[in-house]
């Protein structure tokens, strides 16, 4: 029997309608080496058949929790998900996405070893033609307040010496201390529709106290038409 005083890190997956992806990204995470896990499925109206897929999930893993709740974007299936969690940390997966075997072991090793509140790393992009890994973000390593924050805080949006963003902020390449996020999502608008993985991500650097960020890339982003942003 699955012992949930175990979980330190709690892996939300919003989901909707991605039926066609949903198996490959589910069993990406059931398999990581990182086993004090528990995996939250919050399947936000799925109309595609998303919602019957996620249950069976639920039957055959007792790590696996689904929530079921109108459709309300993805910012409210992310605090959802994130007020029904039990780790110390979390992370995040995209529905179409996937990620290796050994992302989440690498980042709590990290977490764990530093005590940060953020741990981050690059991503791996798929599209028809070409696998390409991305650091998108020109600041790596450790950064502590009243040491070196700063340097990361001043230049996390925008790196002007080097024309880039200095810290990629998407979600899904991170584990977040639950406290912090909860923290920032207090303070949230949902209704955001783009743009929400910086409204969230960037304000939980101002309050961090330890960010690590590591060159690795270990998250699998699936560029196709049939995601958000491309159809909108």
């Amino acid at each position: 029997m699955f012992d949930d005083s175990s979980i330190k890190l709690s892996v939300i997956v919003p989901v909707y309608n991605s039926k066609n992806y949903l198996s490959k990204c589910i069993n990406s995470i059931i398999e990581q080496d990182y086993r004090n896990i528990e995996i939250i499925l919050v399947d936000d109206g799925s109309t595609d058949g998303s919602s019957e897929l996620c249950d069976l999930y639920e039957r055959s893993d007792q790590r696996i929790r689904v929530i079921h709740q109108e459709n309300s974007g993805c910012i409210r299936s992310r605090i959802c998900g994130l007020e029904n969690s039990k780790g110390q940390y979390v992370g995040f997966v995209d529905s179409d996405d996937w990620i290796d075997m050994d992302m989440y072991k690498t980042l709590m090793l990290v977490a764990e070893k530093y005590n940060c509140d953020i741990v981050s790393m690059g991503y791996t992009t798929i599209d028809q033609v070409e696998k390409k890994k991305e650091d998108d973000a020109t600041l790596f390593g450790l950064f502590e307040k009243e040491k070196n924050m700063d340097k990361l805080l001043s230049n996390m949006m925008y790196d002007a010496q080097n024309n880039r963003r200095g810290i990629h902020p998407s979600l899904c390449t991170k584990v977040i201390k639950k406290s912090l996020l909860q923290n920032v999502c207090s303070e949230i608008d949902e209704t955001i529709s783009l743009g929400e993985d910086a409204a969230l991500f960037y304000p939980c650097c101002l309050k961090a106290k330890r960010i690590f960020v590591l060159k690795e890339y270990k998250y699998y982003y699936r560029i196709h038409n049939e995601s958000m942003c491309r159809t909108m």
